[in-house]
């Protein structure tokens, strides 16, 4: 990927780059096998088929504690071994990861139709019945500190919603726990497992949890919750060229969750790719189920693959005449963001006809404090209230009246009827 990249921003020679790949993976007998060096001059994608549907019968158990002078593990773990729960004598008597000391948990009982801001890109719906789901948890992640800044939701979490399968939003370490507790795991259909997208439905079965697909366009009832599945468009490897192999794709859902009290979007990283748009996808719910209450979104632009190194393998599986195309846009600055940002966010709440905005999904930065850079490291950050002020200002110039709520992970939130224009 960095020679790639160093290659498009130093204006290295075909021939020059090639050889420089080459270099890299000479005498790495698995790499020869997997990465075709010749992609450079042909101009098609380095990864060979067998990278892209990799197989795997070795994982990896990363085990940290908390509070104590015990050293982080990491594990290479048989596939067999996950399956039959023998990972679980790793742990050992390591020390139960616990919330941190200023918890701030709200008695469900008294819950009516409000939201709750986790971590990163997770949020909590509860109704006046008490009915509960949450979308994307990962606390129990080593991610941006997730499993040591955030405390564990209070008992009784009905269903758990993932939208796609990226490490910040699919952990089967924060599953297992919410499995262990009740919780009913729903996880989007993926029609073909490959270097993109994993199948999340086998690896919940391989590790003995319980779960089910969720269909795009399903609609699933949660006590009196609501949860329709919309198609995720965008952050794929590019936001106008294809992968060389049909159908890989980051496959996903975003949802739309009704409660009796409000209605909201939950939209991930989506935006637009080739294959569509989320703002159709939105016209289209909005057609079919009319306004929602609240869009909750990511103000992050991200012009990939070049702005997160995370995502390394979106780099092998485009063609590179595509993605050297998709280099020169992003250096004059043209290329389209493949999330839908800042103006596609905007746009996002108009189609949708929302009264409220809420921002989320810009990582993590401490329980009860404001995202502000890049909790995730170098790289392309935000601070959240800089953000929602430039959103505020693009919503009235295209005549929306959407309001911006202002919030932090660990805030709880209930829409009032003035709010929401009842």
């Amino acid at each position: 990927m960095r020679a790639i990249k160093s290659g498009f921003e130093e204006e290295r020679g075909q021939k020059e780059s090639s050889r420089v790949i080459n270099d890299i993976i000479s005498g790495n007998e698995s790499a020869e096998q997997l990465i075709d060096t010749d992609a450079v001059l042909s101009g098609g994608p380095l990864a060979r088929p067998d990278l892209v549907f990799e197989d795997y019968s070795t994982w990896r158990l990363f085990v940290y504690w908390q509070g104590s002078s015990r050293p982080n593990r990491e594990y290479r773990v048989g596939t067999k071994q996950v399956r039959s729960g023998g990972w679980r004598s790793l742990l050992g008597a390591g020390k139960e990861l616990q919330p941190p000391s200023e918890a701030r948990y709200v008695d469900p009982s008294a819950w009516g139709g409000t939201l709750t801001r986790r971590e990163h890109a997770s949020v909590e719906f509860a109704s006046p019945s008490g009915s509960r789901v949450i979308v994307d948890p990962i606390f129990r992640a080593p991610l941006i500190r997730c499993g040591i800044t955030m405390p564990v939701p209070a008992p009784g979490i009905d269903a758990a919603f993932v939208t796609h399968s990226h490490g910040d939003h699919f952990n089967l370490a924060t599953l297992d726990w919410l499995a262990a507790g009740g919780t009913t795991i729903y996880v989007p259909a993926v029609p073909t497992d490959s270097l993109l997208a994993e199948n999340m439905i086998e690896e919940l079965g391989v590790c003995g949890l319980p779960g089910k697909t969720c269909e795009t366009g399903s609609i699933t009832q949660v006590g009196d919750i609501r949860v329709e599945a919309l198609p995720f468009f965008g952050e794929q490897p590019s936001a106008r060229v294809s992968p060389a192999e049909p159908g890989i794709r980051n496959w996903g859902n975003c949802y739309r969750v009704t409660t009796p009290g409000f209605s909201a979007l939950v939209l991930a990283d989506s935006g637009v790719d080739p294959s569509g748009s989320m703002l159709a996808a939105i016209s289209e719910s909005v057609k079919r189920s009319g306004p929602v209450d609240i869009v909750v979104g990511s103000l992050r632009d991200l012009y990939l693959p070049f702005d997160v190194d995370g995502l390394a393998c979106y780099y092998v599986v485009l063609p590179v005449s595509g993605l050297r195309a998709d280099h020169e846009l992003y250096r004059r600055g043209k290329l389209p963001s493949a999330t839908l940002g800042l103006s596609g966010t905007a746009a996002a709440c108009a189609e949708a006809k929302a009264k409220i905005f809420l921002p989320y999904a810009h990582g993590l930065t401490g329980y009860g404090q404001p995202i502000v850079g890049n909790p995730f490291g170098p790289g392309a950050g935000i601070d959240e209230s800089t953000a929602c002020a430039a959103l505020s200002e693009e919503l009235r110039r295209i005549g929306s009246d959407t309001k911006i709520v202002s919030w932090n992970p660990g805030d709880s939130w209930t829409p009032s009827a003035s709010l929401l224009g009842r």
